[in-house]
């Protein structure tokens, strides 16, 4: 993770905010100064702003039950979103996986990961594909049936196990 963008998330500033305090030379990652935004961050690392130590900052996970009324969306001129609904610190760092209409309820999954929000919400990871020798114009064929809802387990590291 960026230099800039791993003290932001962990903190109240902005990455203007950020990239200004480097400037002044007030960070230091490994007992280094450092003023390059840009720097990678690995897991390991010290970082210390005004000599103060930063944890790392953990990515998010949410599932919220969306009421009807609510737009997926992070931000609406006309209408509450789901975000609205929520208490969290730097809710502008969250992001909606996938949509439900306003008046649709449901689950709701947000992440401020956008990599994992990403890969659940990639149309090319998630092909679907019509039955073998079906004509392009007749559409599919859905069995009247009850799915067994899927079984989700999700880690601190993004990955469904």
């Amino acid at each position: 993770m960026r230099l800039d963008k791993f003290i932001s998330h962990a903190t109240d500033l902005s990455r203007s905010q950020v990239r200004k305090a480097l400037k002044a030379g007030t960070v230091s990652v490994n007992d280094e100064t450092v003023k390059d935004p840009a720097r990678h961050i690995l897991g390991e690392d010290r970082v210390h702003l005004y000599g103060e130590a930063i944890s790392s900052p953990w990515a998010r996970y949410f599932m919220l039950y969306k009421p009807p009324g609510y737009v997926c969306a992070t931000k609406d001129g006309e209408h509450p979103t789901v975000l609205d609904l929520m208490h969290e610190p730097h809710r502008e760092q969250l992001h909606i996986a996938g949509r439900l209409d306003r008046d649709t309820t449901g689950l709701v999954l947000i992440t401020d990961d956008g990599k994992w929000n990403h890969r659940i919400t990639s149309p090319n990871r998630w092909p679907v594909t019509p039955p073998p020798n079906a004509p392009a114009e007749s559409g599919c064929t859905v069995k009247k049936s009850v799915p067994s809802p899927p079984r989700w387990n999700l880690s601190p590291s993004g990955k469904s196990r």
